[in-house]
């Protein structure tokens, strides 16, 4: 299993360790090569699809340390106007000690290549919490996590969760996948995609595959949505966690909506009851000031300190570690 993280030069000596366990995410270098300008650190996109301009619920989950040093970047999906669903390891404490948080809700990100850039256009978070029972070691159980917003999102539709349980029915049947990962391993990107594929299998733990041999998730993809449409609407069925190998060719494995809603609805306030899997273990608050826009933000992704460099080390990640996850640092 291999995490999808790209580190910044200065974070990648302190996090290269987390960023091999976290799924999908990239930290990528805060201050720019010697002797050129600083770019921005990318999330990545989907592999085989197009541009999700109407994908409005799924945003740009970002966080960073108080001294802007790194940026890391995740996907996220709207579950309620105020609660953010993401992977667990986009938002632990562990990896993202002291961080701030802020999400973007633009389709496309690239018109604010460093972190100077992007930070106004971050809409507040105000905490975050990882499942309690969330664990950093292969196959990383519970990877499941929510962001909660400091203002209701309007002009949003919140997307709801698969509740019941996915059987073999479902197996073969089509599903949507969308977050800003890589559309090319190894290159990076800010925008926003998605793809028409398949659940290609049920896991025996918490997860779901979903993907097929030309539309998959990738770097940059870590906390995004599988979609699928039972024939009431689309709803959320999983959430990206990690992939068997990091060469963004496997289906992924995404945490089951219906396994963890009971920790998910004490967010949203869908259920009375929040039932056993619910706990508040693993909940951090986000350092304040998060910026204030209401602009774009996919994949897991870190970038650096005031303009940060958003350079993907998705290919080293990927020959570091057999199983990748799809968080980034820029």
């Amino acid at each position: 299993m291999t995490p999808r993280r790209v580190l910044t030069r200065h974070a990648r000596r302190a996090v290269l360790g987390a960023a091999l366990v976290a799924g999908g995410c990239t930290f990528q270098p805060a201050d720019p090569p010697s002797g050129g300008p600083a770019t921005a650190v990318r999330g990545d996109e989907i592999i085989g699809g197009g541009p999700a301009a109407d994908d409005d619920a799924v945003v740009l989950l970002a966080s960073f340390p108080t001294d802007r040093s790194v940026l890391a970047t995740c996907s996220a999906v709207a579950i309620s106007p105020t609660v953010l669903l993401t992977a667990a390891h986009c938002v632990d404490a562990g990896t993202h000690p002291g961080y701030i948080f802020g999400a973007f809700l633009g389709a496309d990100a690239s018109a604010y290549p460093t972190l100077v850039e992007l930070e106004p256009h971050l809409v507040a978070i105000t905490e975050v919490h990882a499942h309690p029972s969330y664990a950093t070691t292969a196959p990383y159980p519970a990877d499941i996590g929510v962001a909660i917003l400091a203002e209701p999102l309007t002009g949003v539709t919140p997307v709801g969760i698969r509740r019941t349980a996915l059987t073999a029915a479902d197996v073969g049947q089509p599903a949507r996948i969308v977050g800003y990962g890589q559309a090319v391993v190894g290159t990076p990107s800010s925008t926003r995609r998605q793809a028409t594929t398949v659940i290609d299998g049920l896991d025996p733990d918490d997860t779901v595959r979903v993907g097929d041999a030309t539309h998959l998730t990738c770097v940059g993809d870590s906390g995004g949505p599988a979609l699928y449409d039972g024939g009431a609407g689309e709803v959320v069925i999983g959430i990206d966690s990690y992939a068997d190998n990091g060469n963004c060719d496997l289906p992924a494995h995404f945490r089951r909506t219906d396994v963890y809603q009971a920790f998910l609805d004490q967010y949203t306030g869908d259920a009375p009851d929040p039932g056993p899997d619910a706990g508040a273990g693993g909940a951090i608050d986000a350092a304040p000031g998060g910026g204030g826009g209401t602009d774009d933000g996919g994949g897991c992704a870190a970038g650096g300190r005031g303009s940060a460099a958003w350079l993907p080390l998705a290919a080293a990640l990927g020959l570091a570690a057999r199983r990748r996850r799809r968080h980034a640092r820029r």
